[in-house]
């Protein structure tokens, strides 16, 4: 089993981005919107923001009460959406309960939507016309052309079928003419699949997860 490392790509990305940013007439800009205080989602939150600092881009973080209505995080979004400044809008879930998370993920500019979440970002990532790309997606397609790792014809075995990043990613397989097997909770005989593929992308959250 080949092991790519992700850390050398995402170095080497982060500093290709700083010299692009250098050449903009502006900064560019990404606002996060937290409701609540859940530890994970507070992690990751900060770690956004200090990645997208330390590339010269500028984040904000908006934080929220968790008993925050559904209207007023929409009425929130519908701000930014107008905002000429600002470039990209992440909702950081989950979200409370009470909010609906597909509504508020739909109320997001398509153009700003840097996790590729609305509908239409869905809809045209699946035909083949992606517009904006989940990013771990995004990043496992540029490690693997980054190790020029030919993906026609192989056989891929996708493990998770989240719409962050298992959906998509199987989505950019199929783009790439490699034949893609997605597996999940309720599959059986996961080893035989494992031995059986050419290339394993597990998207499942846990550490060593295959071993």
């Amino acid at each position: 089993m080949m092991r790519l490392d992700g850390n050398k790509v995402a170095n080497e990305l982060k500093e290709n981005i700083k010299k692009r940013i250098k050449d903009y007439a502006r900064q560019p800009h990404l606002v996060v919107i937290l409701v609540g205080d859940d530890p994970a989602s507070v992690t990751y939150v900060n770690s956004k923001k200090r990645q997208c600092e330390n590339v010269g881009m500028k984040s904000t973080v908006k934080v929220f009460d968790s008993s925050i209505s559904q209207e007023f995080l929409l009425e929130e979004i519908d701000k930014l959406n107008r905002d000429e400044m600002v470039d990209g809008i992440l909702v950081q879930l989950p979200l409370p309960n009470h909010i609906n998370s597909n509504v508020v993920v739909s109320k997001i500019d398509v153009n700003k939507d840097v996790d590729g979440l609305h509908p239409l970002n869905v809809g045209l990532l699946v035909n083949d016309k992606p517009n904006m790309i989940p990013c771990t997606p995004k990043g496992i397609i540029s490690i693997l052309d980054y190790y020029d790792i030919e993906l026609e014809g192989k056989n891929a075995l996708v493990i998770g079928r989240s719409q962050l990043v298992g959906k998509p990613i199987a989505s950019l397989l199929l783009s790439r003419n490699a034949t893609v097997t997605i597996a999940h909770s309720k599959t059986q005989n996961l080893s035989h699949l494992v031995e059986n593929n050419d290339i394993i992308v597990v998207a499942v959250g846990i550490k060593e997860f295959l071993k």
